[in-house]
C-alpha cells in the first residue's frame, strides 16, 4: 500500500515537472513562472495539481473551451497577459 502511494506521488511529480517545462517553452516563461500558472489554475478551479499538469501535457489545444479540458492559452492570458511575438 505504501509503495503504491509513493509510486503515485513520484509519477505525479514527474508529470508536474514535464508540464512545467512544456508550458515554459510554449509561452516563453521560466519554469518557476510556469509552475505558478499551473498551481494557480489548479487552486482557482479546485483541481489537483497533477490532474492539471497531465491535461497541460495531453491536451494543449486552446480551442476546447467549455469542456473539462484546460485552455492553456486562456490560463496564461488570464494570469500573465497575452503572449508577445518578441517585437
Amino acid at each position: 500500500m505504501l509503495t503504491e502511494q509513493l509510486q503515485g506521488a513520484l509519477n505525479s511529480r514527474v508529470t508536474i515537472e514535464q508540464a512545467k517545462g512544456a508550458l515554459a517553452q510554449a509561452r516563453g516563461v521560466s519554469v518557476d513562472d510556469a509552475f505558478v500558472l499551473i498551481r494557480s489554475y489548479a487552486r482557482g478551479n479546485n483541481r489537483r495539481l497533477g490532474d492539471v499538469a497531465r491535461t497541460v501535457l495531453t491536451d494543449p489545444d486552446p480551442h476546447r473551451r467549455g469542456t473539462h479540458r484546460i485552455d492553456t492559452t486562456l490560463l496564461v492570458t488570464v494570469l500573465i497577459g497575452p503572449a508577445t511575438d518578441g517585437a
